[in-house]
């Protein structure tokens, strides 16, 4: 027997080197003398794989280290991204050995750490480094062996080839890549022990037959000979044997879960006699069948089919290794056995390091929204009671709060502060943030310091002291933050009320009127020669219920931060040479300084065909297909993922009824989002964002032709954020492929995320 898992040692880098930096990115590092280690990465493109000692593989992983001298810290106060966070200070070197282990696959474990070149200053808190770094969790292959029924295996060992890191199993002599193109990883199954698992499905055969099994692959199709020979009972002094060709061929029929589908076709039972007659041996042959298709009965052997063709499925356990899982997405086989395998999937990392949004102590504010005061604007005469005087720094990309130090000379600012529980941020977002009566404030009179450490990085801030200012007549200066989040009646609820109500309409009757399916630009604007793309544009650490705006020759887009101070704009961009410029800023014309998180949906337009009285759109990873029935001729058009070429068109001539299926529509937005904006004065129709149809942000549009946009804010309540001008509609979404379908004209889109 012989069974190796192969994967790309470029691959297996880039997986150790993931896992590593998720690990390093969540330390709090020990502070050193004088000084602290700002944060530690992993150098991405700097891990190798070299042969260690028999039977195992050194990973060696380089990690930058960065560090902040006290001097560092005071020169740089306020300073969202200082030099000492960007500039290495040096470099450790970490060496993990990836051995075999009997009770699962290989363990990678960490066998030295040390500063290459030594680092005086850093060697103290190796010790402390290492201690915190966690044992990795093994790759653990014992549920793909029973998946498949294969042996336990009694030899293990993890080795190099030429370009794949090997764990190996009952294997032998030098290392072979099995991988195709196609395939970064794969569990390759030696011929010989793809005859013993084919054997081992054959029951105990009738009549004393025996069966053998020779590996035969055709075409990269894995496939198992099976011969079913031996002597058939007849009476002396006559002799007869039985012989019964049989193929086993192997498949995957499903990729989610993935499942291995082993095919059995025998022909029939060949009988071969001396001294018999023909129609004597005809009855014996018919007897001897007839017991064989008993034994070979499919509901008998676990397997779907009759006795002629059946299959066998052995869903397979897809490995995970470091927080990766590898996925299974292709079979093939040559002579030298079977591989199964697919694309490695990388563990969960972020190299990110610690970014600040300041917002400093200044004039008492007012906070406020039309509901939780009952007025339609807010106040203007309120005293020193009414009023707070808060600050803020917003953290993003924190890794672990490690600490924070607050210089509160006072002892008033601690008493009203947000301090960031210590631990693992999971949300990678967190605030340290005071709200002080403005009663109280004038007793703050030096400036509030804060040093907030984390694992992504160290900075001081200084947050300044509250400002109090008095008018002429005693009142206090003050800032006002105001939402206007109440309902009103729009005209053709009026319109409706006033009617019923017996009295004429203020407003004309029109109104009434519904509005177009369908934005008239949005046909034009997604059938441009280059496509388009869709971002969603986050922003955090502006002032609540301020405005951002986006435009461009297209839209128009006007978003209020909700109360966290965070804003979330789609943007739709043409990609034509020509689409003129696009902007996104504050009105109040301050910097965007806050945090910016973007995630796009690319949309490449592919062949345009005429529409017909039904169209679909079908889907696999590779390629879709668009299918129109037209005055029930089926039309299939075949597309390839690689540039949206077109693929051979087939004609099929079917029953218009079977032809007549709903098109898949595009996924549902959170339920919370609908209910929502079906409650909205004057709703018409909601669309959500191309790309992101399952995002908690949408488009309600309105039967007087405006349109709002509605999403969760950072509160978790459903709230209309802005309004939204321009061009938008639905597009039909399946896999990484859309369909625009307009009256006499479809595009099919392939979709890219990022």
């Amino acid at each position: 027997m012989s069974i190796e898992i192969q994967v790309r040692t470029v691959q297996f880098a880039r997986v150790v080197a993931c896992a590593a930096q998720a690990q390093v990115a969540a330390i709090c590092f020990p502070p050193l003398e004088g000084s602290h280690i700002d944060h530690i990465d992993v150098v991405e493109d700097g891990v190798r794989l070299v042969t260690g000692p028999p039977g195992t593989v050194l990973a060696t992983v380089p990690l930058a280290v960065f560090v902040a001298r006290e001097a560092d810290l005071e020169a740089s106060v306020n300073v969202p991204d200082p030099p000492y966070a960007t500039v290495p200070f040096g470099r450790l070197t970490a060496t993990f050995s990836i051995a075999a282990v009997p009770e699962g696959g290989a363990q990678l474990t960490l066998t030295d750490l040390r500063s290459d070149p030594p680092l005086p200053s850093i060697d103290p808190a190796l010790n402390a480094i290492r201690e915190r770094l966690p044992a990795f969790p093994p790759l653990d292959v014992s549920a793909v062996f029973s998946a498949l029924h294969l042996p336990t295996p009694r030899s293990r060992a993890v080795a190099l080839g030429d370009d794949v890191l090997t764990f190996r199993f009952d294997a032998a002599g030098p290392v072979v890549s099995h991988l195709t193109s196609a395939q970064e990883w794969g569990l390759f199954i030696s011929g010989d022990t793809m005859q013993e698992l084919v054997l081992g499905l054959i029951p105990n055969l009738p009549l004393g037959l025996s069966a053998s099994a020779t590996w035969s692959p055709v075409d990269g199709v894995p496939r198992v000979g099976l011969r079913i020979t031996g002597k058939v009972p007849v009476p002396d002094p006559f002799s007869a044997t039985a012989e019964v060709p049989a193929t086993v061929a192997f498949s995957l029929a499903r990729l989610a879960p993935p499942i291995l589908r082993a095919t059995v076709n025998r022909d029939r039972l060949q009988i071969h006699a001396a001294g018999i007659p023909g129609f004597i041996e005809a009855t014996i042959e018919s007897q001897v069948e007839e017991k064989f298709a008993q034994e070979f009965d499919a509901s008998a052997l676990g397997a779907a089919g009759d006795s002629r063709t059946f299959y066998f499925d052995r869903t397979m356990t897809e490995p995970s290794l470091l927080g990766g899982v590898w996925r299974i997405s292709s079979l093939v086989a040559d002579a030298a056995g079977m591989i199964v395998g697919g694309r490695v999937g990388l563990p969960v990392a972020s190299w990110e390091r610690l970014s600040v949004s300041i917002t400093q102590f200044g004039l008492p504010a007012w906070f406020g929204t039309c509901r939780s005061t009952g007025q339609n604007r807010p106040p203007t005469d309120l005293g020193l009671d009414d009023l707070t005087s808060d600050a803020r720094v917003d953290l993003f990309d924190t890794g672990s709060i490690c600490g924070v130090t607050v210089t509160d000379t006072s002892g008033i600012v601690t008493s009203y502060g947000h301090l960031p529980a210590e631990g693992p941020n999971p949300g990678q977002s967190e605030h340290v943030g005071f709200s002080i009566p403005a009663s109280v404030a004038p007793d703050v009179t030096h400036d509030v310091g804060v040093l907030v450490r984390t694992s992504r990085g160290i900075r001081r801030v200084n947050l300044g002291h509250p400002v109090i200012s008095l008018r002429p007549d005693g009142t206090p200066e003050f800032t006002v933050s105001f939402i206007d989040d109440c309902f009103r009646l729009t005209d053709d609820q009026l319109y409706l009320i006033e009617w019923l109500q017996g009295k004429k309409p203020h407003v004309g009757g029109d109104i009434l009127k519904p509005p177009p399916k369908e934005h008239p630009d949005w046909g034009v604007f997604v059938n441009s020669a280059a496509g388009f793309e869709t971002q969603l544009v986050t922003l955090n650490g502006l002032d609540s219920g301020e405005l951002v705006s986006f435009g461009s020759a297209h839209h128009s887009i006007t978003v209020s931060a909700d109360t966290s101070g965070r804003v979330v704009v789609p943007v739709m961009l043409s990609l034509t040479a020509d689409a003129g410029p696009a902007s996104l800023s504050r009105v109040n014309r301050k910097e965007l300084t806050g945090k910016s998180a973007v995630r796009s949906a690319m949309f490449q337009p592919g062949p345009t065909l005429t529409s017909g009285d039904v169209n679909r759109l079908s889907t696999t990873p590779e390629d879709a297909e668009v299918i129109r029935t037209v005055r029930g001729v089926t039309k299939t058009h075949g597309f390839e993922a690689s540039g949206l070429r077109p693929a051979a068109v087939r004609e099929l001539r079917r029953r218009r009824e079977n032809e007549v299926n709903p098109q898949p529509l595009p996924p549902d937005p959170p339920p919370d989002i609908v209910e929502f904006t079906a409650k909205l004065p004057g709703f018409h129709e909601l669309v959500p964002i191309p790309g992101f149809e399952t995002e908690p942000i949408v488009v309600a549009r309105l039967q007087d032709g405006t349109a709002l946009l509605v999403e969760r804010d950072s509160d978790s309540e459903v709230r209309v954020a802005g309004t939204f001008s321009g061009p938008i509609g639905r597009l039909t979404t399946a896999g990484d492929w859309s369909l625009h379908e307009a009256p006499k004209r479809l595009t099919v889109f392939g979709r890219t995320l990022r």
